[in-house]
């Protein structure tokens, strides 16, 4: 009988990126159990930015600024990139080649911080930070030249924040208002209906340090109070979303594993559905598919190679 839970975690072992030379990220990764897996796999492919063609919108803070022909100039260029769906990867933090370690960063001041795997603005407000320069260097990531770009991605749009020449301004408030004021229909943070407004506005440096500690904080705008589409950032530094995904998964492969035990012939309609006729007898097993979309899991019968993708 199949067991769609154990193949996904060696699925997820398979494609997750980890220094395969550090013998406790290994040690780790094979006992840990697969929920928590789940989590940690959910946390790294949200980290990724999928090459699809994306409209572009950019905020009215942004396009009032003044900026260097130069900055104006490398700026367009990454714009023209996510509108033609070319690959962002570069842009991005190295530590994106991460997604487990054991390896703390040793410039971070925090637990959550010397983490490699975890991009805690991300986590929390599901904004990335683009790196604009574009000299690739010979790890194949973009020059860190300073100046970083603020964007909110969803499958189909790329809203465009601001471009901040401090990296220090990783919790501004600024970037959450931005998103609220220019694309209220977008829902990019979600209002908390009734409530009345908070007692204390938090400032830039104490949202740091709560963020640091993986304590997620509302946020005021207007008079009305918001908390990010990702649902904030848990107390491992990992998003809601990414966590909840991860029980979607777990929860969904094992019914099916219950389902399947109990009629081996449960998933043999989905053959029927596409004009195709099921094997003698089928097997599944679990796999990871990288599309265009990103990436999936499915089961796969093992005798035609046909797929169901899951969704979760």
């Amino acid at each position: 009988m199949p067991n769609f839970i154990a193949d996904a975690k060696q699925a997820i072992l398979a494609v997750l990126p980890y220094d395969h030379a550090d013998q406790s990220a290994i040690d780790n990764l094979r006992k840990m159990d697969e929920p928590t897996l789940f989590v940690y796999f959910f946390n790294y492919i949200n980290r990724l930015i999928h090459p699809r063609v994306r409209q572009v919108f950019i905020s009215n803070e942004y396009n009032s600024r003044h900026f260097s022909d130069d900055i104006k100039s490398k700026v367009s260029q990454i714009l023209t990139k996510i509108r033609n769906g070319t690959e962002l990867t570069p842009h991005l933090s190295e530590k994106i080649d991460t997604g487990y370690s054991t390896n703390p960063l040793k410039y971070s001041s925090t637990k959550l911080q010397r983490k490699r795997h975890l991009d805690l603005l991300l986590n929390d407000w599901g904004i990335h930070h683009l790196h604009i320069s574009n000299d690739i260097e010979p790890n194949g990531f973009v020059t860190r030249d300073g100046p970083l770009l603020f964007i909110i991605f969803t499958d189909e749009i790329a809203y465009i924040l601001d471009l901040y020449l401090n990296h220090g301004d990783w919790s501004n408030q600024n970037l959450v208002e931005i998103a609220v004021k220019n694309w209220p229909e977008a829902r990019l943070f979600c209002e908390l209906v009734g409530a009345l407004g908070m007692e204390k506005r938090i400032n830039t440096e104490e949202r740091k340090e709560l963020r640091s500690a993986g304590i997620d904080t509302p946020i005021e705008v207007n008079g009305k109070v918001f908390i990010s589409a990702t649902y904030g950032i848990s107390s491992s530094g990992i998003s809601t979303t990414s966590s909840l995904r991860a029980q979607n998964l777990f929860r969904t492969l094992f019914d099916l594993d219950q389902k399947i035990e109990q009629n081996p012939e449960h998933l043999d309609f989905h053959f029927a559905l596409v004009g195709l006729r099921p094997p003698h007898k089928s097997e599944f097993h679990t796999v990871i598919t990288n599309t265009p979309e990103g990436f999936h899991f499915g089961l796969q019968e093992s005798n035609t190679g046909f797929t169901i993708i899951i969704k979760v």
